[in-house]
């Protein structure tokens, strides 16, 4: 994945890098100019003489310039836009109970704008109520709109009132009112108590609720993402464990077929086989050792082939054991050209399942080999359709 994404980041590299090029070979190479409240754009070019020598010089892009008419445009739309900004949740100057909101820019628009509030006892500079009134108040809001030494003022007259409180936010008064009343009794003191039950209100500090929420989160997401990463391992050992019996089915019946030519029982031919590899890393020969204990300790032969058979629980296996035990209860003399056909099974099975495996791979790498045709079309596509002009 990471080096599918370093491909692709590459290979965009190439494309604007290709594109950079080719617009500089065309007649003109387009600057966008800054805007008038950003700063001048120092440009790098590399100048190529007529006597094939070259050099790299700086040049200095200058800031836009707005013509007398876009001037007057932005201050007749600034002063307009600016006082309908400021009015926020308040309807309109006639009656304002709430904060106003005095910005400094307005989008597409390069004045700077400067408030005042007469008197200033009200409202901060940024608008924000911080005393409220309990009669009616008379105010004068003046908006300055300046570019360069052009500077103009327009003023409005609004009147303040007393803002009236729903029942929600004259409770949440009353209990700040309370808790000022506890700040203000104890202002040299390094601690503030504040009780968590006033009149009856119950407090919780922030941290504590969020650290709470985290902990309940914490405890509900952490079992669950163990036991799915759990369940994701114990169904990866599973698949390995199945390829791996898969793998060792043909070369089991192989060597069971050799032992029992050479003279050997079924169960001391298992007992051989078993032998042969000790690693706990292969689970057939963890199950064969089992099935050898079980039969050496007094297990009947069926009954140990039948145990195998239902620790496997694969097909091949299954129809292996189902062989072995009726053979053991009935008899069969061709017990051996029966282990040779199944021995042939066991070998195109093995072609199959190798075959399934490698059209598994080969469709996993479909999708990245789509990504990597199309951003080679592309490579190969954007400089001959801009060779064209298109």
């Amino acid at each position: 994945r990471l080096s599918l994404i370093f491909i692709i980041a590459l290979s965009l590299l190439g494309i604007v890098s290709i594109y950079s090029d080719k617009s500089s070979d065309n007649d003109v190479i387009t600057v966008e100019r800054p805007a008038e409240d950003s700063e001048d754009i120092n440009l790098k070019l590399n100048a190529r003489y007529s006597d094939e020598t070259t050099e790299d010089i700086n040049v200095l892009i200058s800031k836009r310039k707005y013509t007398d008419k876009e001037i007057e445009e932005f201050f007749d739309k600034g002063f307009d836009m600016a006082f309908k900004k400021a009015l926020v949740y308040n309807d309109d100057y006639d009656h304002i109970d709430s904060s106003l909101n005095l910005i400094k820019r307005l989008d597409d628009n390069p004045l700077n704008l400067e408030w005042q509030i007469e008197p200033d006892d009200y409202f901060d500079s940024t608008g924000q109520l911080i005393n409220e009134v309990s009669e009616d108040v008379c105010l004068k809001l003046t908006l300055t709109l300046k570019y360069g030494k052009d500077i103009r003022s327009r003023s409005k007259y609004m009147v303040l009132y007393p803002k009236v409180l729903n029942k929600s936010e004259l409770r949440s008064r009353n209990l700040k009112n309370e808790i000022a009343k506890i700040n203000d009794t104890s202002p040299y003191k390094e601690v503030v108590k504040i009780p968590r039950n006033i009149n009856g209100v119950y407090l919780n500090s922030v941290e504590d609720t969020d650290s709470y929420y985290v902990f309940l989160v914490l405890i509900i997401l952490v079992p669950i993402l163990l036991y799915m990463r759990e369940r994701q391992s114990l169904k990866k050992a599973a698949k390995d464990r199945e390829e791996k019996l898969i793998a060792g089915y043909a070369e089991l019946v192989s060597k069971l077929l050799l032992y029992l030519k050479a003279g050997n029982t079924i169960k001391s031919a298992f007992s051989r086989i078993a032998l042969d590899e000790s690693s706990d890393d292969n689970p057939l020969y963890v199950e064969l050792n089992a099935m050898v204990n079980e039969l050496n300790s007094g297990v009947s032969e069926s009954a140990g082939y039948e145990k195998m058979s239902k620790r496997l629980r694969l097909p091949c296996y299954t129809r292996l054991m189902n062989l072995l035990v009726q053979n053991h209860k009935k008899g069969s003399l061709k017990l051996l050209d029966m282990l040779k056909a199944e021995r042939l099974n066991a070998l195109k099975e093995q072609r199959d399942y190798a075959k399934k495996r490698g059209e598994e791979a080969s469709t996993k790498l479909l999708f990245p080999m789509i990504i990597l045709l199309v951003i080679s079309m592309v490579i190969i596509m954007v400089p001959a359709i801009m060779s064209f002009g298109i």
